[in-house]
């Protein structure tokens, strides 16, 4: 788990630009919702596996993140780490969870870690995108 590192951030220079970072290993759902998600406004990050996401989470300020929880073919949940990570360095970024494997633990685990909005695959881009305007991301 990588919890605390110590990274210079870069933050924005535009004041109303957004920055989402998607954390997904399917690559369908990370074409899918950057197709959906992206807008001149908002810059997306997407990341595909654990290390990636902690890469991008070491130098950009995020105003929202969705994170699949499991990353790999292993039975771990990789994303937690990058939920913790978020809350203890961002805690002004939004987060959506997606998972595959919503039970009561995750679920309870994610409310535990200060999750924004627990939500169980599959779902449209598009719920996604209403969502993140209700969080501010999108002005329209």
């Amino acid at each position: 788990m990588i919890i605390g590192l110590n990274f210079a951030v870069e933050y924005n220079a535009m004041e109303n630009q957004k920055r989402i970072l998607l954390i997904d290993d399917e690559e369908v759902i990370g074409f899918g919702f950057t197709k959906v998600l992206k807008d001149p406004g908002v810059e997306l990050d997407y990341a595909q596996s654990a290390e990636e996401a902690m890469s991008f989470l070491s130098r950009y300020a995020y105003d929202a993140a969705i994170v699949d929880l499991r990353l790999s073919n292993s039975t771990k949940l990789e994303g937690f780490d990058c939920v913790s990570y978020l809350r203890l360095n961002q805690k002004k970024c939004r987060i959506i969870v997606l998972t595959a494997y919503g039970d009561n633990v995750t679920w309870e685990k994610s409310e535990n870690l200060g999750v924004d909005l627990f939500l169980e695959k599959p779902i449209e881009p598009g719920i996604i995108r209403k969502t993140l305007k209700t969080f501010g991301i999108y002005d329209y």
